[in-house]
């Protein structure tokens, strides 16, 4: 990747942060409201009547928080891809100094970068709620970031697969679902019976959720933080090879 696509991935970056000022009204909306309800009625109304209560705030702190980290990641890739489809800005992008690649590599950082600054909001929001020592968080943030990481590149591979990134639409709810309810939001992996804990280890949020919890305290999936760190880096690398071969069949000739 040479200068000139740096400089255009720093465009892209900044475009992201121009969009964010400009959309600032909502942000109490979605960085607030939403997830401080959700950590409320789990934290609040469920966990007192679940066995060893204050183990499973922290299994809401860190489930709530992945599972917002996702959403905003994979609403940002939406609009992104939508929009370069929609007004032909992929044709634009890519006459500019900047190939399949790195255009890619400026959408996963993109949204990224949103999933990262959400997840940071997010989970200092709810160890306030929740009565967690706040600076109990800071191992937990480089997961957070390179779970943004992983869960962008994924949804960046769900939106160029499709014929068009509108098919995209009718894929994404078979992926959210089971990243909602099998991936360790709701409870962690030590909760599960045997034979649903081979199901939630085929879902990437599991491994994200879990890595979290192994900062903060501990993972019955993890035996240790250096084995969650390999893991998540792991599922990147995978992830981005399919990316850039899903960018390539899709991009290199700009069928759409």
């Amino acid at each position: 990747m040479d200068r000139m696509e740096l400089v255009a991935i720093r465009a892209m970056l900044s475009r992201e942060l121009a969009i964010w000022i400009k959309d600032k009204n909502s942000l109490f909306l979605r960085f607030i409201l939403q997830p401080g309800i959700a950590t409320v009625a789990f934290g609040k109304i469920v966990a007192p009547h679940v066995n060893g209560g204050q183990e499973y705030s922290l299994v809401i702190i860190t489930g709530i928080t992945m599972s917002f980290v996702m959403t905003f990641c994979m609403l940002n890739i939406s609009n992104n891809v939508m929009l370069g489809y929609n007004t032909r800005l992929f044709e634009t992008w890519l006459c500019s100094p900047i190939g399949i690649k790195g255009l890619v590599v400026g959408l996963v950082c993109g949204a990224s970068m949103n999933g990262f600054i959400a997840g940071c909001v997010i989970i200092t929001m709810n160890c306030i709620i929740l009565g967690y020592p706040v600076l109990g968080i800071i191992p937990a943030l480089p997961l957070i970031a390179l779970s943004s990481i992983l869960l962008s590149s994924i949804a960046c591979v769900i939106y160029l697969t499709p014929a068009t990134p509108a098919n995209a639409q009718g894929i994404v709810p078979y992926y959210v679902l089971p990243m909602a309810n099998l991936g360790c939001v709701y409870y962690s992996y030590s909760m599960l019976p045997q034979e649903w804990s081979y199901v939630s280890l085929l879902v990437p949020m599991t491994y994200a959720t879990e890595a979290l919890r192994a900062a903060m305290l501990e993972s019955t999936l993890y035996s240790n933080i250096f084995s969650a760190y390999l893991t998540i880096g792991s599922a990147i690398v995978i992830s981005l090879l399919v990316l850039f071969y899903v960018a390539q069949r899709r991009l290199g000739e700009y069928v759409w």
